[in-house]
């Protein structure tokens, strides 16, 4: 299962046990919504409730248990079926993906929104909302004493972006 690691600077980080890390392993899955068209079927619509294997996802690793802009201490992406295999020192860590890597930015829709109809524009629901969905690991893990197995890692892709609603802007 090869799986690419690196560290800081994208420096890659040897596969064998260093003194006093842990190897933890698992994989990354993914489930998402139905997103317009015509009424699905339930077949469908379990098929994307269903968690599947996210091939070749990036992933960003921070100390502690809250987002934050600090440095990222490991970068990984899984194999073809999802799969990982990381090595860390015990602590409290972060997971999170690319959406919330770089520093928090407020999206604007106004280049979006200029021909768009009222009913089709977007908005953010609230600042605070972003903020909180920014600071939220995707998973947190406390690694201690022994190898961790089994490990989920859960995305689910909405139809909007978080904190982000269709149709006119309330007043």
């Amino acid at each position: 299962m090869p799986v690419s690691t690196s560290g800081p600077g994208g420096a890659s980080r040897s596969k064998a046990k260093t003194a006093g890390r842990r190897t933890i392993s698992g994989k990354v899955v993914q489930t998402s919504d139905y997103c317009g068209g015509a009424n699905p079927s339930e077949e469908i619509l379990e098929f994307l409730r269903k968690e599947k294997p996210f091939p070749n996802k990036e992933v960003f690793v921070r100390a502690g248990n809250v987002n934050a802009i600090k440095q990222t201490i490991l970068k990984f992406t899984t194999d073809a079926e999802g799969n990982f295999k990381i090595s860390l020192p015990p602590g409290d860590y972060c997971f999170i993906d690319d959406s919330k890597k770089d520093a928090l930015r407020v999206p604007d829709f106004t280049k979006e929104n200029q021909n768009l109809a009222p009913s089709q524009q977007y908005h953010l629901t609230s600042e605070e909302c972003l903020k909180q969905w920014w600071e939220t690991c995707d998973k947190t893990l406390k690694v201690e004493k022994k190898d961790l197995k089994g490990v989920v890692i859960k995305y689910h892709r909405a139809c909007n972006p978080p904190c982000v609603v269709g149709g006119p802007k309330p007043m």
